[in-house]
């Protein structure tokens, strides 16, 4: 249900510019799987969705459930070409550069340092020491969420309806982030 104008005198002061209002499924009557996937054209990043609805009614009751699971995989920095050294994923004095005359010169330890490399400027004898954290960051971490919903009704009379819904939720996620 979608009202376009204001509705605060139903639906409370917030509804000043309209509601959206959700109305889930009541009389369901029947089995719904549904499964959903894509990825990145390179394949190092996948999604997918399995859900599946119960649903049975008679005359004076209605009984649903629902359950779904999402996955998402990590995609880490270093599989895109536009997060290389130099770039946006790279920073710069990590373990350290000196001031040297005019310039700068890299820690002469920064070969040591896993990850990490000398970089010169351009046209200059400036160096710096620059860590490559591609290695070490999530464009977009693991997801995994798992969801279940029920929901019972018996009309008691012509007017009264005993109902009652239960719904459980657990979503897990992580991502690698820069040291």
């Amino acid at each position: 249900e979608i009202l376009k104008g204001g509705a605060s005198a139903i639906y409370g002061s917030d509804a000043v510019a309209g509601v959206i209002n959700i109305i889930t499924r009541k009389n369901f009557d029947g089995v719904r799987v549904e499964l959903d996937g894509q990825s990145t054209d390179k394949f190092d990043q996948k999604q997918g969705t399995v859900s599946a609805a119960f649903g049975a009614t008679s005359e004076r009751s209605r009984i649903l459930a629902a359950i779904s699971y999402f996955q998402n995989t990590e995609l880490a920095a270093n599989k895109r070409d536009w997060t290389k050294l130099g770039q946006r994923y790279a920073r710069q004095g990590f373990p350290g550069a000196f001031l040297v005359g005019t310039g700068t010169q890299a820690d002469p330890s920064c070969a040591d340092a896993p990850g990490s490399v000398v970089v010169t400027t351009p046209g200059t004898t400036s160096s710096v020491c620059s860590f490559d954290i591609r290695n070490y960051r999530s464009l977009s971490g693991n997801m995994e969420r798992a969801n279940a919903f029920a929901s019972a009704e018996f009309d008691l009379t012509g007017h009264t309806t005993l109902f009652s819904e239960l719904g459980l939720s657990r979503s897990r996620s992580n991502g690698i982030s820069s040291p």
